[in-house]
């Protein structure tokens, strides 16, 4: 029987994937092209500045386990197969319904084909770092602490502060890279190997101020990173030196190598670190993360599915669009966790029926 895991990080996974949808539902939905309201301009940029560490999260979680353990190669073979198989099949419901126009047969063979796996930018960075995670393991335990601690104030220079203030004029970093995603799953094998609780001012923290702490600051990095943005625009223009500095922290404002939205991470990251608990159901709609994300940002998915929500619906004033993208996120996240669920039930009963047929074959 196996054992029932602990819920904080699912929960953060849940989260995270949520926090994808809103942005994706704010940004590929054309929303703040369409938006004639300054105020509810300003609602929306905050909403994004709290929601941009979604990506992040992933990666320093994903530093955090897997650095802990092995490369698979069925692990790698069941994401590339599942990441295969929305290709093909939105495709092909694409083309049935009509929405695909002078298809051909090659179009299918590339979309049945595991380089499809490139159309999604986050699951082709993060199988590369995957299939290095045995490599980055043995660095990440041969170096010592101090090494450890040194390694990462360099990267965080050079990938984070320098490309950050000087408006990836340094480096182009933006963090839509393996780099960054390396960098990132480094951050979470150091936070599991020397836990952030017990260093500093925070090992005189209980378990619960802790928690408030990191909450806290998250919020507060939030906060911090909006009101550069805002000044940003603000002296944008005055002149040709403020719009020198001001264009440059415009530009990498949502940047997901921006120094701010990395700490902001790592508190997200921290707060559900500290949460014990157990919850099937959370357990549950974890498993199904990649696939809400596969579905939703699939590019023929995405070209319609936010006009068929009536977001991307030309230009509005009304708050009432915030009810309307946060119904959206609802009704994406639902369809997404019904199809994967679906999906994994019917690869699951096919592997059975796979197996038992090759029992009886030995037999």
């Amino acid at each position: 029987m196996s054992k029932e895991r602990q819920s904080n990080f699912e929960l953060m996974r849940i989260i995270s994937i949520i926090f994808i949808i809103l942005c994706h539902t704010i940004g590929h939905g054309n929303v703040f092209n369409n938006c004639q309201n300054p105020s509810l301009r300003i609602l929306l940029d905050i909403i994004f500045f709290i929601i941009i560490v979604h990506v992040n999260s992933f990666l320093i979680l994903t530093g955090y386990f897997q650095s802990n353990s092995t490369f698979k190669r069925k692990k790698a073979f069941k994401l590339i197969f599942q990441s295969v198989t929305y290709s093909f099949v939105i495709f092909t419901i694409a083309v049935i319904l009509g929405l695909v126009k002078n298809h051909n047969i090659v179009m299918f063979i590339e979309n049945a084909l595991p380089s499809s796996v490139a159309d999604y930018w986050f699951i082709s960075c993060y199988l590369i770092v995957y299939i290095f995670s045995d490599y980055l393991n043995i660095f990440i335990n041969r170096i010592s602490k101090d090494e450890y601690k040194k390694f990462l104030l360099v990267a965080f220079l050079v990938l984070s502060v320098l490309p950050y203030i000087t408006g990836l004029k340094f480096l182009n970093n933006d963090g839509f890279n393996f780099f960054h995603f390396i960098f990132l799953y480094f951050i979470g094998a150091y936070l599991r190997k020397y836990p952030l609780k017990e260093m500093y001012y925070f090992k005189n923290l209980s378990e619960k101020k802790y928690r408030i702490v990191m909450f806290l600051l998250f919020f507060l990095l939030a906060f911090f990173n909006f009101s550069i943005t805002e000044f940003s625009f603000k002296i944008n223009g005055l002149n040709s030196v403020y719009s020198f500095f001001a264009n440059r922290f415009i530009n990498v404002r949502l940047a997901y190598s921006n120094p701010i939205i990395i700490l902001q991470s790592v508190c997200f990251f921290e707060f559900f670190r500290t949460l014990k608990f157990k919850n099937k159901i959370i357990n549950l709609l974890s498993t199904t993360v990649f696939g809400i994300y596969l579905f939703h940002d699939n590019n023929i998915v995405r070209k319609y599915i936010y006009k068929f929500l009536k977001i991307d619906n030309g230009y509005f004033y009304s708050y009432k669009m915030v009810y309307r993208i946060f119904v959206g996120v609802i009704i994406i996240f639902t369809t997404g966790f019904i199809i994967e669920f679906t999906r994994s039930q019917l690869v699951n009963l096919v592997s059975k029926l796979i197996k038992k047929k090759r029992k009886d074959a030995d037999v």
